[in-house]
């Protein structure tokens, strides 16, 4: 929001504005200005002062353009937003209403970029910044316990590296739920994956580990965490996948809420033993965490997990 103060701090309302509520949309045809101005003398010809308007490099320069003349702003109304933090309670409403008591925004096509390096939308800033998205350089996603519209939520999230979903449902349109693999199909440019899943939002699914062997980016990823796992996650999969995978560290967590078959867990536990007897591992050491199993093997694991 510092930014947006140092942007916007010679922009205001007219003076004849003398309230929020006086403003008529209606009537708000231009932008309106205080202070002092004169018409700038460029050194460069017109068009490429236009083009260099429309086809801002970086967030920062444009924001030194703006600061340095009104002109920039008014041929390219971009707002650059660095910060979207639920624990701090700011909502897409609050930033305009800060920046509304110096601009008029009712009838201008403002454009938000977002640059903030992590952010922490909701499902209501998601929706509302949508329709008046320039471009988001986010690198990194984290949301908890929300419902959001998943082509809302790739379109904002397409070019993020790092994401941190807690407890949160994926929908399109009216149809069911969206399971992970769609998510990470969407994501090309996806490093780090993290899921927590409980309390009936999921988007894990007995199909899930499946779909990704069938993603053409999937082996690129870096790190994929699954927290909250029960036993329909194929396990059988994964075990192939994982004498083949020289890549991505898998971490799973299964739900201590929830009772694994006794088949289910032994089958983890053989799995467990393979890995820890092993001499010399020529793939990505996983690490399990299996509710009440032997805290001695998971410690060794975990020591296997992090030297590789």
């Amino acid at each position: 929001m510092d930014s947006l103060n140092k942007i916007f701090s010679q922009i205001s309302t007219s003076n004849s504005i003398k309230s929020r509520k006086a403003l008529n949309p209606i009537s708000a045809k231009r932008i309106y200005f205080s202070g002092p101005y004169h018409r700038q003398n460029w050194s460069l010809p017109d068009s490429i002062i236009y083009y260099i308007t429309k086809n801002p490099s970086t967030a920062k320069l444009f924001q030194k353009l703006v600061q340095m003349c009104k002109y920039f702003f008014i041929k390219n109304p971009i707002i650059i937003i660095k910060q979207f933090y639920n624990r701090e309670k700011r909502e897409l409403q609050a930033i305009l209403e800060k920046i509304e008591k110096r601009i008029i925004l009712s009838n201008i096509s403002y454009k938000f970029w977002v640059t903030a390096g992590e952010i922490e939308p909701t499902s209501k800033i998601i929706s509302s910044i949508i329709p008046h998205l320039y471009k988001i350089d986010v690198k990194q996603i984290r949301v908890c316990r929300q419902t959001f519209s998943f082509n809302d939520f790739v379109c904002f999230s397409k070019n993020v590296e790092n994401i941190d979903l807690n407890h949160i449902i994926l929908k399109k349109e009216n149809v069911s739920n969206i399971p992970l693999e769609k998510l990470v199909e969407a994501l090309p440019k996806l490093k780090n994956l993290s899921v927590n899943q409980h309390f009936d939002r999921y988007l894990i699914t007995s199909e899930t580990m499946k779909e990704l062997l069938k993603i053409k980016h999937f082996p690129q990823i870096d790190v994929i965490r699954f927290d909250g796992l029960d036993d329909t996650f194929d396990i059988e999969t994964f075990y192939d996948y994982m004498k083949k995978n020289k890549h991505t560290r898998f971490s799973f967590a299964f739900s201590f809420s929830y009772q694994l078959s006794d088949a289910y867990k032994n089958r983890l536990e053989e799995i467990i033993d393979e890995v820890i007897e092993t001499q010399h591992h020529d793939y990505k050491v996983p690490l399990f965490t299996v509710p009440h199993s032997d805290i001695f093997k998971w410690f060794k694991m975990r020591e296997l997990y992090y030297s590789e």
